[in-house]
């Protein structure tokens, strides 16, 4: 695991935390949070990655990534799943 992976991972639990305390009088509901996800990662996701990201690609991801963690694989840090999606896609628009 690089730190590059390491960076990425800590970057979608930062985001998490923040979207949770931006919700937290939902309880952390928010059925457009990839929308929500997309606007804040989109620029530091670019960053991290060396490539554009455009928040509508970035939020259908999320949506994909998501169903897929639900689906295949509900028990596996999430975090780093999703680090492991996009480094392995080069993820950019």
């Amino acid at each position: 695991m690089t730190s590059h992976h390491l960076a990425l991972a800590h970057l979608f639990r930062s985001t998490a935390q923040a979207h949770h305390r931006a919700f937290a009088g939902s309880d952390g509901e928010n059925p457009d949070w990839p929308r929500w996800y997309a606007r804040e990662l989109a620029a530091p996701l670019s960053s991290l990655l060396g490539s554009p990201v455009q928040p509508e690609d970035l939020a259908t991801a999320l949506r994909t990534l998501d169903h897929e963690m639900r689906r295949r694989v509900p028990n596996l840090d999430w975090a780093l799943h999703y680090a492991d999606w996009f480094l392995a896609r080069q993820f950019a628009a």
